[in-house]
């Protein structure tokens, strides 16, 4: 029985490797002695099937929210890695997304025009609005009673909140408008011209002032401290002084920045390059910019605020970096194994074939998570073994590590 029950184990993980995207042939590794293999299946995947375009992270970074292209927006509570409600817009791929502050709630909008608000805890819409065309940008004001939004070929509305009743508008002449952020101040907008060339624009006196010398800019960051500007276009970054409206420091970074952020106050930025490399620049000091991390998936949406930074990928998954702790968010999980007496769950995710993954240990029956532990590489792999006294973990690139419960 014993033989045959470890047979059967090995066939499920080749029977398992073999219905992936690759076709990897697992066997057990030596030195391990006999797999103690309970249970080994697929499980239904909590993230998005479809890359991921859109995503905002709450000023305490405990809640992320994420769209795709079908229209769907997921809220998640971030630390407790787990999805808190699902919901479906309708109307065509979701561009943007903003909390309100002061749990103000969620909104969205995108390629249909639509507006939607969400309260935190329901996942049915709460109301909506239309906008003049196509939304690629939203912002919310730090009091949580006005909404910016970008319209592609109609500049900028000025929504009251939570009615999102129209305002006014503002910078007829608007490009991307990306980046689009309220200033300090909350009576001046940091948005775009036609060019997609950064510009202040004033919400009282209508005046725009364009950032010269500058490029068309993607993404954008202002200092704790609220005197700093920090802006990202293709392969540049620069520094500017938001009171004299003059640039600082400037960066050409060899590669495409996809977002950057303040840490650590004002002096230091950090960088995400599209391809997932984090980097760390010292404007002040003037030296070069420092690797924080290598690439693993390309980033198709970024993210930052107080409370931490939001990666979105291709591959549907959620990368978030709160309080110097990361999390894996809408990974598939891949496989299982339950220990011996029932008592402990060892759950693996892995974002694909690359990157980092991650094994999760849950207690039965509650499901209450007790360890995280992250891996090199994505587990393909996992057994309860010396009578559940320890787990052994099989990687993708080979090696296999074992883990006994504190």
């Amino acid at each position: 029985m014993k033989a045959a029950r470890q047979l059967g184990g090995r066939l499920a993980l080749a029977l398992l490797a073999l219905a992936g995207a690759a076709a990897l042939l697992l066997v057990a590794p030596p030195g391990l002695g006999g797999w103690h293999l309970e249970v080994e299946q697929r499980l239904p995947r909590e993230g998005h099937g479809r890359g991921v375009r859109a995503v905002a992270i709450s000023a305490d970074g405990r809640r992320v929210a994420s769209a795709d292209d079908g229209g769907t927006v997921h809220l998640w509570d971030a630390t407790a890695e787990r999805l808190a409600w699902r919901s479906t817009t309708g109307g065509g791929a979701v561009r943007a997304l903003a909390f309100v502050p002061h749990d103000g709630g969620l909104v969205a909008g995108g390629d249909g025009g639509e507006l939607f608000r969400w309260r935190l805890d329901d996942p049915v819409p709460a109301n909506g609005a239309r906008a003049r065309g196509p939304i690629r940008a939203l912002a919310a004001r730090a009091d949580g009673r006005a909404l910016a939004v970008a319209v592609a070929g109609g500049g900028v509305e000025l929504r009251a909140l939570p009615s999102l009743a129209l305002l006014d508008r503002t910078i007829a002449d608007c490009g991307p408008c990306r980046p689009l952020a309220f200033l300090p101040d909350r009576f001046h907008l940091l948005a775009s011209d036609a060019g997609g060339r950064p510009v202040i624009a004033g919400l009282r006196d209508k005046i725009v002032e364009p950032l010269e010398p500058a490029v068309p800019a993607s993404a954008a960051a202002i200092s704790p401290d609220g005197r700093r500007l920090a802006l990202a276009g293709g392969a540049s970054a620069s520094v500017w002084d938001l009171a004299g409206r003059r640039r600082l420091a400037a960066l050409a970074s060899g590669e495409a920045v996809r977002g950057l952020r303040f840490a650590g106050g004002d002096g230091r930025l950090i960088l995400v390059h599209g391809d997932g490399e984090r980097w760390a620049w010292d404007w002040r000091g003037g030296g070069p910019p420092r690797r924080l991390s290598s690439g693993g998936r390309p980033v198709s949406a970024f993210a930052a605020g107080a409370g931490g930074e939001v990666r979105g990928g291709d591959d549907g998954v959620l990368r978030v970096l709160v309080g110097g702790e990361r999390h894996l968010l809408g990974a598939p999980a891949l496989t299982l194994a339950v220990s011996d007496d029932g008592r402990r769950v060892a759950v693996s995710r892995g974002s694909g074939l690359v990157g980092p993954g991650l094994v999760e240990i849950r207690h039965r029956p509650s499901g209450h998570r007790t360890h995280r532990l992250l891996q090199a590489s994505p587990p393909t792999c996992l057994a309860w073994i010396d009578g559940g006294r320890r787990l052994a973990i099989r990687r993708l690139d080979g090696t296999t590590a074992t883990w006994r419960p504190g």
